[in-house]
């Protein structure tokens, strides 16, 4: 997906991290004052200092994980943000399983059940926690995928909501797990997903993988990555469809305006829906290929809220215009080889430059890069 499309899902997903972080701050804040409140009293609760300790740390690695990440993401360093939410995670997983452990050889376990119920809730907090910060490491460290990190932090979210009302709990007692963490968490995901296709196209444009077309997208894999993310990546996915029907036309404005329109303004996504299929269907004649006219069915199914499937349609269409041949004057990614004549460097040298102006590449990932273009002399 194209970096410009990609660059206005960023800003939209920043500012939504921005608010889920301050959705996070305010009741973990409340929860500290507390806490420290209950500093002179809280030797005759029976549970010892070693469980308020690790209560004090939990609030601080709740309030801090979030604001680091936050502050990460601004800077556009995202990969740093995912490693501050794993050493949130692992501080709040190991804080857990000592209050657990000590509450447990402090009171006993007593019948099954009674354990479930007093020990139930701590002992799924335990494992999301920790599950989730080795995902994020993982992640940080490349050898999982974001798009994979995405998809099992779904499941393992789904599966201990699922597992909660057998053990006596309710949905509320984990609703923090799709709350604002998980926009936060999710959302810095995204974020990733976005970086590692950044760094994939410039293996692309150095040569070093196959050339992919910039139209084409695994509608499956969008799919499953908004639904998995709760919309987050939808909006990736969505700017980028406003680029490639730009592009196509030969419209040079920003994506930015129209998403938030699309996300905002009810019934816009009708009216977007039903502009574009159309419009896509009419450009894509001048290069010889012949798309059925989807404006009417896109539209009926953004107007029923099925936008994502409006959208898969769309893409549909994309993807058939890029297995046809394309013209010579239509834009392609170069690929430098090092057989490259100098007017392909050149042009690989302004792609890269591109990409640096617009901070999809820090200074010295371009540095880095450009040397490896004029290498392949």
């Amino acid at each position: 997906m194209e970096n410009k499309g990609k660059f206005s899902a960023v800003r939209i997903l920043s500012v939504i991290i921005a608010i889920a972080v301050l959705g996070c701050l305010i009741p973990e804040i409340r929860n500290f004052i507390k806490h420290i409140g209950y500093l002179a009293n809280f030797k005759y609760w029976g549970a010892g200092y070693l469980s308020y300790i690790t209560i004090i740390l939990t609030d601080i690695a709740a309030i801090a994980g979030p604001v680091a990440a936050l502050v990460f993401v601004l800077m556009q360093r995202h990969r740093i943000a995912a490693f501050a939410l794993a050493i949130q995670y692992t501080v709040l997983g190991i804080c857990s399983l000592i209050w657990l452990i000590n509450f447990f050889f402090r009171f006993g376990q007593g019948t099954f059940s009674a354990f479930l119920h007093w020990y139930g809730g701590t002992i799924i907090t335990v494992i999301y926690d920790l599950l989730i910060a080795v995902l994020l490491l993982l992640t940080v460290c490349k050898k999982v995928p974001a798009t994979v990190t995405v998809i099992v932090s779904f499941l393992v979210r789904v599966i201990a909501i699922v597992i909660l009302p057998f053990i006596g709990l309710f949905i509320s007692s984990g609703f923090e797990m799709f709350a604002a963490p998980m926009v936060v968490v999710t959302g810095v995901l995204c974020l990733l997903i976005f970086e590692e296709v950044n760094e994939k196209r410039i293996s692309v444009l150095i040569g070093d993988s196959p050339d992919t077309d910039e139209y084409s997208e695994s509608i499956v894999m969008c799919i499953i990555l908004s639904i998995a993310s709760f919309g987050l990546y939808w909006i990736i996915w969505l700017a980028g469809l406003v680029y490639k029907v730009h592009k196509l036309h030969g419209d040079t404005r920003s994506p930015l305006t129209e998403v938030i329109l699309i996300l905002l303004i009810p019934f816009y996504s009708c009216y977007w829906m039903y502009k574009n299929g159309k419009q896509v269907c009419e450009d894509s004649k001048r290069y010889g290929v012949n798309i059925p006219d989807k404006s009417v069915g896109c539209m009926l199914l953004a107007f029923f809220g099925l936008s994502m499937i409006a959208c898969a349609l769309i893409q549909s269409d994309f993807n058939i215009l890029a297995l046809q041949k394309r013209k010579p004057e239509q834009v392609v990614s170069p690929i430098v080889t090092k057989e490259a004549e100098p007017t392909s460097v050149t042009a690989a040298l302004e792609e890269l430059k591109k990409m640096k102006e617009a901070s999809l590449i820090t200074e010295e990932e371009y540095a880095q890069k450009r040397k490896e273009i004029l290498d392949r002399l």
